[in-house]
């Protein structure tokens, strides 16, 4: 695993004869300590110049086998009109160089931030090997991965369990994986709301990486996204939930202000307004207050 992260940061590749060492040792991966084990895979996620030339070494050591999500993902072909480049693992290779070339757009980025980053683009597409299958779409027989983001955001979360991955860093990823199809769906308030809400602890522009990446994982094709990374970045920041979820107008404070005991109401009413604010229909506290006033003034 070191030479997967050596590799992956300097752009260096495998002696055969290390490769063959790394192939004959293979077996001994139970054998090492998980906490071993996640400070190389950290340093490929957080330090990687050359993420792909890591995971070239990771096959071609043999030790991928010993990360069977990984592994499926050599396997599972996609659709070649969509992806040109073939299967699942060569375009996630694909993604996580175009991660690099954008985060050499962002200033001052920690080494958390880019691991969380770099682990949400290997693992994106980590749910396809169990949702890939063929069907017939007006008369051409397609490959399609429907569900595969939700699905993959559980498996993402399992393979970063196993690793030993910190709570906060899953935390981060799982959101991250499990919308990364969210450009397929129709810009509203609503949705963007709602998007801000699902992404936490994560954010709109981790998750705009994300998509970008993945839209340019798929060469000799340009990215087919931008726009909409746009006219999302412009919505969340007219909404004010760029950066965060929106902010609940409403306070438990408020309601005991107005009389009501403390209890399951309490957050229950909490519940309604916030569902309210995010749909719209509540648009600002003043008129937050004013529906909780009428809530409880028949009490």
């Amino acid at each position: 695993m070191r030479g997967v992260q050596f590799a992956g940061r300097f752009g260096m590749y495998g002696d055969p004869a290390t490769l063959e060492l790394c192939k004959s040792i293979r077996n001994q991966f139970s054998q090492l300590p998980p906490e071993r084990l996640w400070n190389e895979w950290y340093k490929w996620a957080g330090q990687s110049r050359f993420p792909s030339k890591g995971l070239q070494f990771l096959a071609d050591s043999g030790w991928l086998e010993n990360f069977p999500e990984l592994a499926a993902l050599r396997h599972t072909p996609q659709d070649p009109e969509w992806h040109p480049e073939g299967n699942v693992w060569n375009h996630t290779n694909h993604c996580c160089d175009s991660l690099v070339g954008e985060l050499d757009r962002i200033s001052a980025t920690s080494q958390e931030d880019r691991a969380v980053w770099m682990f949400a683009v290997l693992l994106h597409d980590i749910g396809k090997p169990d949702t890939t299958e063929r069907t017939m779409r007006k008369g051409l027989e397609r490959i399609v991965s429907p569900g595969h983001d939700r699905i993959g955001a559980k498996i993402a979360d399992l393979f970063l369990e196993r690793l030993k991955a910190p709570n906060l860093l899953r935390t981060r990823v799982y959101p991250l994986v499990s919308e990364h199809m969210i450009h397929l769906q129709t810009i509203t308030n609503r949705a963007v709301r709602r998007l801000a809400k699902r992404l936490e602890p994560e954010s709109i522009p981790s998750l705009c990486l994300i998509m970008a990446s993945d839209a340019m994982g798929r060469p000799p094709l340009e990215p087919d996204i931008p726009k909409f990374i746009e006219q999302l970045r412009i919505k969340a920041a007219e909404l004010e939930v760029l950066t965060k979820a929106p902010i609940p107008f409403l306070r438990g404070n408020d309601l005991i202000e107005m009389g009501l005991p403390s209890g399951k109401e309490i957050g229950t009413l909490l519940n309604q307004a916030y569902e309210l604010q995010i749909e719209g229909e509540l648009e600002d506290r003043s008129q937050a207050l004013q529906w909780a006033r009428q809530c409880i003034s028949p009490r």
